[in-house]
């Protein structure tokens, strides 16, 4: 694990999710609220009475829990994982459904528990030939959705195993273009989730907070608007990014697996 690279990504998302909040409590809640924020943070500081030395020494204090809060929160969000994981288990089915060919063969020689999570996976996102009208039929259906969550699993087992499996037998290892597809992917999984809490924090703001303590502010809906379109936007490049992230990984196994075969 590269740990220079791993806190620095923890430190941006953890900076974005913050940026986020201040953004929040300041122009998303209003002038009145923004300025109760604010009194709230300097009365906490501390006043003009205050002696120099003690207003440095708390200065430094905020400072240093504020990176430690920071590098925690980015930390956090990573645990977290993804919100779009059932997307993205549609995504990673897709490309298994594209490679069967020479997936079958790789996966009868390992392990009977990757075989068996590679043929479940397989059956489960290997018909094509569906129609379009069940296709909306089953998005429908609780099983089906249900069904689909309970391969989570097999999916983070299966994605494992093609991870260490370039690793060990590719000629130069992991290379840097999937390593760079990975951390990009991980980094935008993390804002996503930001976003996400942000969004469910604006919803609270306008029709929980607002509304009983009737805090004069603009109107909700153009924050809303605001915030659903950088959720949607943080979707559609979490999702992106996952799929380059799976074109890279299989094709990396699949050069991997027919050097194996050719060396043989």
């Amino acid at each position: 694990m590269n740990f220079g690279a791993r806190f620095s990504e923890f430190g941006m998302t953890g900076a974005v999710f913050w940026i986020c909040q201040i953004l929040l409590f300041t122009i998303g809640t209003g002038e009145a609220a923004g300025e109760y924020f604010f009194n709230l943070v300097g009365n906490f500081i501390g006043t003009e009475d205050t002696s120099s030395v003690l207003k440095s020494a708390v200065g430094s204090l905020l400072t240093v829990f504020g990176l430690i809060g920071i590098f925690v929160t980015g930390l956090v969000l990573d645990m977290i994982g993804s919100i779009f994981f059932m997307q993205e288990m549609r995504i990673f089915g897709g490309h298994v459904s594209r490679n069967i060919d020479w997936l079958n063969k790789m996966t009868e020689k390992c392990s009977t528990a990757i075989a068996k999570d590679y043929q479940v996976f397989q059956e489960e996102f290997g018909d094509n030939n569906i129609s379009t009208k069940c296709t909306f039929t089953r998005l429908l259906h609780p099983r089906f959705h249900y069904r689909r969550f309970r391969l989570r699993s097999r999916y983070r087992h299966l994605q494992t195993f093609l991870l260490s499996y370039v690793h060990v037998y590719s000629a130069n290892g992991t290379s840097d273009q999937l390593t760079d597809h990975i951390h990009v992917w991980r980094t935008s999984r993390a804002i996503s989730t930001a976003l996400f809490i942000v969004a469910i924090e604006v919803i609270i703001f306008e029709n929980v907070i607002h509304a009983a303590d009737e805090i004069p502010h603009e109107s909700g809906p153009t924050t809303l608007i605001i915030y659903g379109t950088l959720f949607a936007l943080s979707a559609m490049l979490t999702l992106k990014s996952y799929n380059r992230m799976c074109f890279s990984l299989f094709t990396l196994s699949c050069a991997t697996n027919s050097h194996q075969i050719s060396a043989k």
